[in-house]
């Protein structure tokens, strides 16, 4: 949705030119990027994570040779990228085209395991000597490696290979689907991961500068997500001053997209990369098919921008620029997943025709990208179950817009997206009060309807939290970042996938409240009904006192738990502040809890003891 917020796209395009200007590139992070220091991991990990290095000092590769690879000369930190400098002597018309020039480098594990991964044209855009070819490896485990590089030529050219050494690392590895629990997400090593942010999509003056602001920002408050897009007028390797398969005029915004890929990693905040923007193939208001590359009225191959997904041309370009963007920054952990269209359903492209390209792409991604990172697409409100249903879509993903979600007050068992729909982790993709503009105003500069939202996506089983789409004119603007911190924190050394989303019994009218619940332990978010962005808003229009009524002795029941007595720590939301502890007891499979008095909101975690009531009643965390 949301579309009406995007200016005109010359003028982005015009800022964006201006910005190119004053940037310095370097193909490693800049200062403004890496300087910030790097916060204590919260709940994104399960413990604290070394860092990577900025590079890998190389030596040279052997430019006589017709192929050959620079060589690290220090130990590589396992799950730490690995750039190497292939040396083709080899020259070709279009080095993008994989049909033409098909360089992958073979690495070859301590145990034999062989991972093959393609290589990628790098221009660097003030330096032509620094330009050639690149391949980027996250070695999995430690050891002694080796790498090959190949040219896939008929016959197959095989230069010498090279050796190098993978130092151990503690990290938790890729993003997965939850092995034991499919409405969660688990790195590699079993640990559950929930994803805690937003979007940031595009940056409006500076890139380097935005994303480091916000990103910054974002982990110093507990966040560890973001949902960035591939578009025009951002970071899209494909558009007018490109033509169709060449991606030499847009070398600098890959440059752009490395270092937030860097930034991301140093800061343990992992993205989202969605790779068409819907406006590109609509005709209607607010699309961008005039301009697109794509059009045959810009000697593109197409009529009718649906035709994108079935014509064989368009295609073929497709899954070429496909392939470079998994060879350049599939070796990522910190990209949580390829999304490949935003809010698809408004290209009016038909599910016929779309699920064909979804299999066919797929396998062109799974080839280039060796992690497998997730998959996933997007649409406004609950998709279609036929292609939620199909394999290559590993993650739902949904957007919505609305000042009283159904998903504010608790669902049974948690969200769905329908009663059939597959038992697959679903993304909160996109959220906000509004879909045409959000701007911070004297309503709404508190933050409650990101507040609630952020609070409530948590407590319905969703994969992540309501990802908010205002990210500039509102998030940033109103310095609304903390809003994130006290969430993180009370989910901090919490399994969600163990818990199952659980209506409160609530005593009281005027209150809202939502469980997750487990055997032995349950947590709970308590919130005055008048905390609502929509009813504050009412207030001020009627020049209403925005003070809230305290509300007080509200009682609540869980149900589900194991008898015996249980510690409840209180928590303030609203500060992040833990407020006092006592002891309740659960009789029958009711735990019965007397919440302190409140203005806006509570929460509380309930924990079984192996003993009697020992606890003062205010006897602190």
């Amino acid at each position: 949705m949301h579309r009406l917020r995007f200016p005109l796209l010359a003028a982005l395009l015009a800022a964006l030119a201006a910005c190119a200007t004053a940037q310095q590139p370097t193909p490693a992070p800049t200062a403004s990027l890496s300087s910030h220091p790097i916060p204590t991991p919260t709940s994104s990990l399960p413990r604290a994570v070394s860092p990577c290095p900025a590079s890998i000092e190389q030596a040279p590769h052997d430019p006589e040779a017709a192929l050959s690879l620079s060589r690290p000369v220090q130990p590589v930190p396992r799950l730490c990228m690995l750039e190497l400098y292939v040396h083709v002597a080899q020259r070709f018309e279009n080095p993008y085209d994989p049909t033409e020039a098909d360089v992958r480098v073979r690495f070859t594990a301590p145990d034999g395991t062989q991972i093959t991964v393609p290589a990628f044209w790098y221009l660097h855009q003030r330096d032509p000597w620094r330009s050639g070819w690149r391949v980027r490896f996250a070695p999995p485990s430690a050891g002694r490696w080796q790498a090959t590089p190949l040219l896939n030529t008929n016959p197959l050219q095989q230069g010498e290979s090279i050796t190098f050494e993978v130092a151990p690392r503690d990290a938790p590895g890729y993003v997965r689907v939850h092995p034991r629990n499919p409405r969660y997400l688990a790195f590699d090593d079993g640990t559950t991961f929930f994803p805690i942010g937003l979007n940031l999509a595009w940056w409006r003056n500076d890139a380097a500068q935005d994303y480091a602001r916000w990103l910054n920002a974002l982990a110093d408050n507990g966040g560890n997500v973001a949902r960035v897009w591939m578009a025009p007028w951002s970071f899209g390797l494909e558009w007018r001053d490109t033509g169709l398969g060449n991606y030499d005029n847009r070398q600098l915004r890959a440059h752009w997209l490395d270092q937030l890929f860097a930034l991301a990693e140093q800061r343990g905040v992992y993205l989202v990369l969605s790779l068409i923007s819907d406006r590109e193939y609509r005709d209607n208001e607010g699309g961008v098919w005039a301009e697109n590359p794509y059009n045959a009225l810009n000697s593109g191959p197409l009529r009718d921008p649906r035709d994108f997904v079935t014509d064989p041309q368009a295609r073929a370009l497709f899954a070429r620029r496909l392939r470079y963007i998994a060879a350049r920054w599939g070796y990522s952990p910190n990209l949580l997943a390829w999304e490949y269209w935003n809010e698809v359903e408004a290209t009016r492209i038909e599910t016929p025709q779309l699920m064909p390209w979804l299999r066919e792409m797929t396998t062109v991604l799974r080839e280039a990208d060796v992690n497998r990172h997730l998959i996933t697409l997007s649409y406004v409100g609950d998709g279609d179950p036929f292609v939620w249903r199909m394999e290559e879509i590993d993650v739902l993903q949904r957007h919505e817009y609305s000042a009283q979600p159904r998903w504010f007050t608790s669902i049974p068992g948690g969200f769905r997206l329908t009663a059939d729909a597959p038992n697959k982790p679903l993304l909160f993709g996109e959220f906000g009060f509004s879909h045409v503009d959000e701007s911070l105003n004297e309503a709404n500069r508190e933050g409650v309807h990101l507040h609630n939202a952020l609070w409530a996506s948590a407590f319905n089983g969703f994969a992540t939290t309501a990802m908010y789409w205002w990210w500039e004119d509102y998030v940033d603007a109103g310095a609304l970042w903390s809003r994130f911190r006290s969430l993180a924190r009370f989910l901090a050394d919490e399994d969600l996938a163990t818990f199952t989303p659980t209506p409160v019994e609530c005593d009281c009218d005027e209150a809202i409240a939502m469980g997750l619940v487990r055997a032995d332990r349950a947590l709970v978010w308590v919130r005055s009904a008048h905390y609502d962005q929509q009813r504050l808003a009412e207030r001020i229009t009627r020049a209403e006192p925005i003070s809230l009524p305290i509300q007080r002795d509200v009682q609540l029941r869980l149900r589900g738990l194991d008898a015996g007595w249980y510690r409840v720590d209180w928590f303030d939301p609203q500060t992040g502040a833990w407020l006092r502890s006592a002891e309740s007891q659960a009789i029958g499979g009711v735990l019965t809890l007397t919440a302190p008095p409140f203005e806006r909101d509570l929460a509380a975690k309930a924990g079984r003891t192996s003993h009697e009531a020992s606890c003062e009643p205010a006897c602190g965390r």
